[in-house]
């Protein structure tokens, strides 16, 4: 099945295995759409849709890794997937539209067709890896090495970072060098001139829409480009102004972190995530795959039945500069889904203003809570907020989930003079005056995000399995890779990619490189207790200070078990207790991406082990574990 959902009109979807042809855009939870056997139209809610698997005769079986692809193929993909963005989000596009791109780019318009059909039917940047055009002006485009050399050349010598003013001729020159020492062919200078002119018009036009966002007087968020529903999401965090407590003893756990993303087009909140860990990459992750999927299950789980439609593909990310916004692999991974992200300009934060204010709302409605610590001492005064703190973490998220799509949805927004809920669906489904932009693309697939945001990891495969930070993991999904060869030289071990949830560790994932496809792999010792990446440092820098060097599995989760003892018996003690134990409590509830344990059709793997993730884990989706660096393994 596909990952992504086109519900423009005339997209073929299916409910029930049955097909139908969408004719009509009706709210934010509903369409119209044309039985294609019988010809009635039926009203069909958006969320028991799904893709039709072998349209266009492509099918989506493999899961193509992000960390796996060559830098110069990752930028060719990247670079197709932003020319093509206009027209895929253009319902209405015309040849003329298709061709314009075909003539900037250099090709023929058939290759742009067939790029724009692989798109909308996978709908990530990967999927265009390996598509190279063929035929007609293509043969004559430049290889994506010689566009490497000029984009980097143009970034570093052209704007480098001294300011130092460099000539178009100047930049051709250092180009052509660079190419003649690597021994690739030289482009036309006119060429390697227009490259310079677009880069610079590029550079001036986001100095000018920045700057404009500063000396305008209105509409702040139409100098930014936020003129419809997830053009703009900015995202930001804060510590809130209340104390919580433990879910069975009812003491005081500190005050928890909130990530925040919010709409700038609709001042629409578009997701959210509060946790007792301070801002870092859990934090954002697991925010901005909130603000992407849809929400129903989880509005369910948290019986509440006020809708919140906000999902789909973003079209830019604003941040601010902090490092958990800076990951390599969050940057990748935004890019595959067509997302750019960008930074607050330094020193200037009216950057951020729209969600800095609409943190600034929320907070004061935190104050009106028990335990509410104000954020001022003088303004808190003699009220003792850890005595009245009463509210757990899970009921603080429900209070904070009914305040958003309760209430601060619904109400008047004093700048747009309707409420952000009304706002959100003239953008849409448009004005008199102005068009709508339609439905985003949905993601049908939140497994697959999940595993394309988790941080990955290349270990060789023994006889025991594959061992990562000392703890083993085994299936006999792996058997066939025991102590493989690497293809590139025989004389060392082929190492693989794997991935883990760093708040659940009883499971990695194994990507099988014949099937491209993730597996489940549990722990070798199943007996073993799930355990989040904060445990197992915690437990590591413990037998540090006690001078412990030869440190194995075994120990590990000896240790484990013996500070969890503890923490137990000093939970009505000790706040720090208190809040390492909800701390764990938490990862264990939170879910883990869902993949396969045995290979299809595989009578090798034997029976699946028994699944220590039915105590679920949260996914850490931008952890920066960059690939062979963790410590422990092999």
């Amino acid at each position: 099945m596909r990952s992504f959902l086109n519900l423009a009109v005339g997209a073929v979807i299916e409910k029930d295995g049955k097909r139908f042809s969408i004719s009509n855009l009706l709210d934010l939870e509903s369409l119209m759409a044309k039985n294609e056997e019988t010809g009635v139209f039926e009203v069909i809610p958006i969320r028991d849709i799904v893709p039709v698997s072998s349209l266009n005769g492509v099918e989506e079986s493999e899961h193509l890794e992000l960390s796996m692809i060559d830098e110069i193929d990752w930028t060719h993909a990247e670079g197709w997937h932003g020319k093509l963005r206009s027209l895929l989000s253009n319902p209405n596009r015309t040849v003329d539209d298709v061709k314009k791109v075909a003539d900037e780019a250099g090709v023929h318009i058939a290759t742009v067709y067939r790029k724009l059909m692989i798109l909308e039917t996978r709908g990530r940047a990967s999927a265009l890896v390996g598509v190279k055009p063929n035929g007609g002006k293509g043969k004559n485009r430049l290889t994506p090495e010689v566009e490497a050399v000029i984009e980097a050349t143009i970034k570093d010598f052209h704007f480098n970072k001294e300011k130092k003013r460099r000539t178009k001729k100047e930049t051709v020159k250092e180009v052509e060098f660079k190419l003649k020492n690597g021994k690739l062919p030289l482009p036309h200078q006119m060429t390697i001139r227009n490259r310079i002119r677009e880069a610079e018009a590029e550079r001036k036009r986001r100095r000018l829409a920045e700057n404009a966002l500063f000396d305008a007087p209105v509409s702040a968020e139409e100098s930014l480009g936020a003129d419809y529903p997830l053009a703009i999401v900015q995202i930001d965090h804060t510590q809130l102004d209340i104390m919580i407590v433990d879910d069975e003893y009812r003491l005081n756990c500190g005050k928890p972190w909130i990530t925040l993303a919010i709409d700038v087009f609709s001042r629409m909140v578009v997701g959210f995530y509060i946790s007792l860990d301070p801002p870092g990459n859990t934090g954002t992750g697991q925010c901005i795959a909130h603000a992407m999927l849809a929400k129903e299950t989880w509005l369910a789980d948290l019986d509440i039945t006020t809708p919140w439609p906000c999902w789909g593909v973003i079209d830019k990310i604003h941040a601010d500069n902090a490092g958990e916004f800076r990951g390599h692999m969050l940057r990748r991974a935004c890019k595959e889904y067509g997302m750019d992200l960008e930074w607050r300009p330094v020193k200037k934060p009216r950057y951020g203003a729209h969600i800095e204010r609409l943190l600034g709302t929320l907070l004061k409605e935190i104050h009106k809570l028990p335990g509410s610590t104000e954020s001022n001492p003088k303004a808190r005064g003699e009220y003792d907020s850890e005595k009245h703190a009463v509210m757990t973490l899970s009921e603080l998220e429900r209070w904070f989930a009914l305040l958003v799509v309760g209430v601060y949805h619904q109400d008047l927004h004093d700048t747009l003079n309707t409420t952000p809920l009304k706002r959100y669906e003239q953008g849409i489904f448009g004005t008199d005056k102005v068009l709508g932009r339609g439905y985003p693309i949905r993601i049908n697939d939140p497994d697959r995000l999940r595993l394309d945001l988790l941080p990955a990891f290349e270990r060789t495969i023994q006889g025991y399995g594959a061992t990562i930070d000392v703890i083993e993991y085994k299936s006999g999904v792996m058997t066939r890779w025991i102590e493989a060869p690497d293809p590139k030289n025989h004389k060392l071990l082929r190492k693989f990619i794997f991935k883990r949830a760093p708040r659940n560790i009883s499971v990695i994932y194994f990507y099988e490189p014949e099937l491209k496809q993730y597996f489940k792999i549990p722990y070798r010792n199943c007996a073993h207790p799930p355990m989040s990446i904060w445990e197992l440092h915690k437990v590591r820098r413990h037998l540090r200070d006690e001078g412990i060097k030869d440190v194995d599995e075994g120990i590990i989760f000896e240790t484990l078990a013996q500070m969890r003892a503890i923490a137990e018996g000093s939970a009505h003690k000790s706040k720090q207790a208190r809040r390492d134990r909800q701390r764990g409590k938490m990862n264990s509830q939170a879910p883990l991406p869902n993949a396969p344990e045995v290979l299809p059709d595989d009578t090798e793997a034997g029976e699946p082990k028994p699944d220590p993730t039915q105590q679920r884990g949260e996914a850490n989706y931008f952890d920066e574990i960059e690939i062979g660096q963790s410590r422990g393994g092999s």
